[in-house]
């Protein structure tokens, strides 16, 4: 059955739900089957995710994996960090290599971010492709997805013997054949890891060598592998290989040489040690870098009849800076993420604070703690808050959390005084492809109780998708507050589905929502009036239910052709009317689009997406067609045209209107750190009305930003 329909009963929210139309829904169905009768099976070649090569940079390792990434570039050879340019100018989310299969051939893929949607990694991918032009958009693999979620909760830089490098030959201990030229490749490969000083890729590369190379090349092999572990101070470890050497290959030529090096490790180990002078550490250096940012916006509304008015004008101005510091053993980060922004119409200066966290990880205890301003670092907080989080990995299958804090509303807000939460989390897997993270957390306003909540999310994966979930119950107020399932499936290497199913109450349940419509301004002021039960009924009141449904399929075809196809279905029940505020009422939306992506619409070079989306809510229809695009010139200078028209007929009254919305956008990159972005856009609305026909909506923006 595609709709269910979440109907949550508890002491205090007791309304029925009364927001599933009947005639609506219908569509939706309808538009559902014909998607699923959509896809043919087509043959295509299939790149085969074989492991995680190395993970450069970790991002936020207390984040979930997302299905979608980016791939910057792919090689038949391992890239090098320090050959490649521009990733200084890549935001801190994961960047890690790679490795996939196509035609019984390896690939290496260098791997960047983490999205949820192809929108959100869509954006990302226009603002990076000046630096990497040969960029494209990727869904992970459940495979790839479970191992790059293991590695960053471990601290891991690579799969170490999990999903390692396994070319089709069998073993030479096994009687199968040896592989001489893959062998040599990967000697090569260890010596360069033993030069860069990467021991643990060593060991990684010749345990997999000596499975399929020749006598020859696993006696070099081991040999390298005991001076790696040397090199490591894991002296048993070295004598254990030595010793097999000596064991398994007695006349070799290299024996002469094992056998010293044996003999100086017991040596070393069975004489005195001699006081050696103490060495003061080498202290870690700090690492700086970050944005520097500036945009200016001017809007203009020009009503026929009533001339021409500004209805906006101002800059920004920002600051995103990080220090880090890494030592042996652990890291110290702090990063600080804030701005001013004066509006010129009104006269007026305005600060914000979007994040100011220090973060301190030990590798050693495998524990972090961050403090300060922070957003999306701990479950069962969605938003930004004031606080301190406690993250623990020192179990080897469980983590937990702790953390206090009190919610930020907006970025200009200094200290919440009135609201705190205490809470912590666990993080678990109870099956294989299933992860799970719980938490509970109690949170006051004004001495009253604002969310008591406890809560969960879980991902599976398997071969062929994954299903991600949510759920919250507030056991004060007895209700679920949040249910959401977000579900992928992967037919083939052409056909993608996704849908979505999400229930929650809006706004967010709080005690806080007692004041809408209201004279006062705290819940301090309320309480002289009103008593504890009677706000908490306001409260309720002014929550409604809303559900949300989504189903979309995305077509490949070839390299650079894409087709999607979406339905959506949105309804939100009414509120009830009390303390002098009148109810909402319910709305209820349907929603199908369609965007074909191609290349070389304009100049041959560019990308382009044409869309179409036809709404229809209680109060009107609108059907609206879109095109975009993005080129190059040959100064560097990147055009994005955007084109949008409306048609929208109202339900309520007999009101037919046209909207036209075109925009130009250019960028510009002078030096490798320096961006300058500009556009100009307007938007002509025909309302036909006796009062009001036509009016023009201009809108200008300028902006840049430095990295350093």
């Amino acid at each position: 059955m595609i709709c269910a329909v979440f109907s949550g009963s508890g002491a205090r929210l007791s309304r029925a739900p009364g927001f599933l139309h009947a005639v609506r829904l219908r569509q939706f169905v309808v538009w559902v089957c014909l998607l699923l009768a959509a896809p043919q099976a087509l043959p295509a070649a299939a790149a085969a995710y074989v492991g995680v090569e190395e993970i450069w940079e970790q991002g936020d390792r207390s984040a979930t994996v997302l299905p979608y990434g980016l791939s910057l570039l792919s090689d038949v050879r391992v890239p090098r960090q320090n050959q490649l340019r521009f990733l200084d100018r890549l935001e801190k989310r994961p960047l890690y290599v790679i490795r996939v299969r196509v035609r019984d051939k390896i690939f290496f893929r260098l791997m960047y971010g983490n999205f949820l949607n192809k929108e959100d990694a869509g954006k990302e991918l226009e603002q990076i492709r000046e630096s990497f032009p040969g960029a494209w958009l990727v869904k992970r693999s459940p495979e790839e997805m479970r191992e790059l979620q293991r590695l960053l909760r471990t601290g891991r830089k690579s799969s170490r013997g999990t999903q390692r490098f396994t070319p089709p030959v069998a073993t030479e201990e096994s009687g199968g054949k040896v592989d001489i030229k893959l062998a040599g490749k990967l000697l090569d490969q260890a010596r360069q890891k033993f030069i860069d000083a990467d021991y643990d890729a060593v060991l990684r590369i010749t345990r997999k060598l000596r499975e399929i190379g020749a006598p020859a090349q696993v006696q070099k092999a081991i040999e390298l592998a005991g001076i790696a572990r040397e090199r490591q101070r894991k002296f048993p470890q070295a004598m254990a290989l030595y010793r097999e050497f000596l064991s398994r290959y007695p006349d070799s030529d290299l024996a002469p040489r094992i056998r010293s090096r044996l003999d100086g490790l017991v040596t070393m180990r069975e004489e005195p040690r001699q006081k050696l002078k103490k060495v003061e550490p080498r202290s870690a250096s700090w690492r700086y870098f970050g944005t520097f940012s500036q945009y200016y916006r001017n809007d203009t509304l020009n009503q026929q009849g009533e001339g021409t008015e500004q209805t906006g004008s101002l800059l920004s101005t920002d600051l995103d800076v990080t220090a880090r510091r890494k030592a042996e053993d652990s890291s110290l980060m702090l990063r600080f993420n804030g701005g001013v922004i004066r509006d010129f119409d009104g006269k007026t200066t305005d600060t914000r604070l979007s994040r100011a966290e220090a973060r301190y990880a030990s590798q050693q205890h495998d524990f972090e703690i961050i403090g300060g301003r922070q957003s999306r670092t701990i479950s069962g907080i969605a938003g930004r808050f004031d606080g301190l989080v406690y993250l623990d990995s020192a179990y080897r299958d469980l983590e937990y959390s702790l953390f206090v804090g009190a919610p930020v509303h907006t970025t200009s807000d200094g200290l919440n005084g009135d609201q705190l939460f205490v809470g912590g989390g666990i993080k678990f897997s109870p099956k294989e492809h299933l992860n799970v993270e719980s938490y509970l957390y109690n949170q006051q306003a004004s001495g009253l109780n604002d969310r008591q909540a406890l809560g969960a999310e879980w991902q599976y994966t398997v071969d062929k998708g994954f299903l991600f979930g949510t759920f919250e119950y507030d056991f004060f107020y007895s209700v679920v507050d949040h249910v959401s399932l977000v579900g992928n499936y992967r037919k083939d290497t052409r056909w993608t589905f996704n849908m979505n199913w999400d229930y929650r109450l809006t706004p967010a349940l709080s005690t806080l929502n007692a004041l809408q419509g209201q004279t006062e301004t705290t819940l301090d002021e309320l309480k002289q009036r009103l008593s504890e039960d009677e706000i908490y009924q306001l409260a309720e009141d002014r929550t409604a239910r809303n559900q949300t449904l989504f189903f979309g399929t995305s077509y490949t075809m070839g390299l650079d052709r894409i087709l999607s196809l979406n339905v959506s279905w949105s309804a939100t029940d009414a509120t009830v009317a009390s303390g002098g505020v009148e109810a909402n009422p319910a709305t209820d939306e349907i929603q199908f689009s369609t965007d074909y992506s191609f290349k070389g619409w304009l100049n041959g070079d560019d990308y382009a997406t044409w869309g179409l989306r036809l709404t229809d809510s209680d109060s009107s229809s609108v059907l609206s067609l879109q095109a975009r695009s993005r080129l190059r010139s040959e100064r560097g200078i990147y055009y994005t045209p955007r084109l949008r028209l409306d048609y929208r007929q109202s339900k309520t009254d007999d009101v037919r209107q046209w909207i036209v919305s075109p925009e130009l956008k250019l960028s510009y990159k002078p030096r490798n750190n320096l961006n300058l972005e500009g556009s100009f856009g307007f938007e002509y609305s025909n309302f036909n009305l006796p009062e009001l026909n036509d009016q023009t909506a201009y809108s200008l923006y300028l902006s840049y930003y430095y990295q350093f």
